[in-house]
C-alpha cells in the first residue's frame, strides 16, 4: 500500500503502486481548500492562509516534476529542489546553515518586537502565570540584547558554507608559509 524507496536524489514514495510527488500533495491541498471555499466550509483565518502557503510551497518546490522533460533532474531539499551537478556530491545537509540563519533571524525579529512593544497588558495575564512581575521586567530588558545577538549572528550562519570553503582554500597556503618560516628559523 505505502512504499518508500531510497534514491540518490531523495526518497521516492509510492501509494498503491503509483509514485506520489510533493506537487501532488500541494495540488490536492489547494484543490481541497478551493472546494471547501466554494462550499463555504473554509474560514478566513491563519490556518487557511498557512494551508494555502503550504500548498503553493509544495507545488513550487517540486515544479520540475510537473514536466516530463525535467522530471528526476533535481535532488530533494528542505527548501526548493535544486539541480544535481554531475561533479558535485549530493549532500542532504547543504541547506542547514541557511535554515539556521533564517530561524535565528526570525527569532531575533520576533523577540525584539515582543521586547519593545510598549503595551504588554494584553499578555500580562498569561505571563504572570509563568513568572512574577519583577522577573518580567528583567527578562524584557535581557530580550533586547539577546535579539540583537540573534540578528547579528544570522548573516554569519547564512554564509557559513562559503566561509568554510574560503578557510579551507586559504589554509594550505598558510601552512606552507608557516613551514617556510620554520625552515628559515623565523618564529
Amino acid at each position: 500500500m505505502l512504499r518508500i524507496d531510497r534514491h540518490r536524489l531523495g526518497p521516492r514514495v509510492y501509494v498503491l503502486g503509483a509514485r506520489v510527488h510533493e506537487w501532488h500533495l500541494g495540488a490536492a491541498l489547494l484543490l481541497g481548500l478551493a472546494l471547501g471555499g466554494l462550499l463555504d466550509r473554509v474560514d478566513d483565518n491563519f490556518a487557511t492562509v498557512a494551508a494555502i502557503g503550504a500548498g503553493i510551497w509544495l507545488v513550487a518546490k517540486d515544479w520540475r516534476d510537473l514536466f516530463p522533460a525535467h522530471r528526476d533532474s533535481a535532488a530533494w531539499r528542505l527548501g526548493l529542489h535544486v539541480r544535481v551537478h554531475p561533479l558535485r556530491a549530493v549532500r542532504r545537509a547543504d541547506p542547514l546553515p541557511k535554515v539556521a540563519a533564517v530561524t535565528a533571524g526570525l527569532a531575533g525579529l520576533v523577540n525584539l518586537a515582543s521586547a519593545v512593544t510598549p503595551n504588554i497588558a494584553w499578555r500580562n495575564h498569561l505571563l504572570l502565570y509563568v513568572e512574577p512581575f519583577e522577573t518580567l521586567k528583567l527578562t524584557h530588558a535581557a530580550a533586547i540584547p539577546a535579539s540583537m545577538l540573534l540578528l547579528v549572528t544570522s548573516p554569519y550562519l547564512w554564509g557559513r558554507r562559503q566561509g568554510a570553503l574560503r578557510l579551507a582554500a586559504r589554509r594550505p597556503h598558510g601552512d606552507r608559509r608557516l613551514q617556510d618560516h620554520e625552515r628559515v628559523g623565523i618564529p
